[in-house]
């Protein structure tokens, strides 16, 4: 299924449009990313950018060139990255609770929605257990 006016989402290049709209992508990350998405829009006027969706080891490896074993749940289409360009960090924060408020991780000290930078600038990374 792809419809590009499902949600008010835009994507960094075809890459991610394609991943987002897999089969492969797990369902419960499709639909928080699109509540997001509609969040965003409703209240702010704007359409939110997806940076990341699947990632390779090697490329997580050159995010984490420190941690050569470390993996992530982008590796199994279960994580997102998802920026509101032109919204502040308070407004970032606030998409983060809400997201948190709403889907529980499911593991102690794990959160759905972080907001953090990896080297790569400030985003919103969404996963699911």
């Amino acid at each position: 299924m792809e419809n590009a006016d499902l949600f008010p989402l835009a994507f960094k290049s075809p890459r991610q449009r394609q991943e987002f709209y897999s089969p492969k992508l797990d369902a419960r990350l499709f639909w928080i990313i699109g509540l997001i998405a509609l969040w965003v829009s409703r209240k702010h006027g704007l359409a939110p950018e997806l940076t990341d969706v699947y990632r390779t080891g090697e490329e997580q490896r050159r995010i984490y060139p420190n941690e050569p074993t470390r993996r992530s749940v982008h590796q199994f289409w279960r994580g997102c990255d998802i920026v509101a360009r032109g919204l502040n960090a308070a407004a970032h924060a606030e998409i983060r609770d809400f997201v948190n408020r709403l889907f529980h991780y499911g593991k102690p000290g794990h959160e759905t929605c972080i907001y953090h930078d990896v080297g790569k600038g400030w985003h919103l990374h969404v996963q699911v257990k």
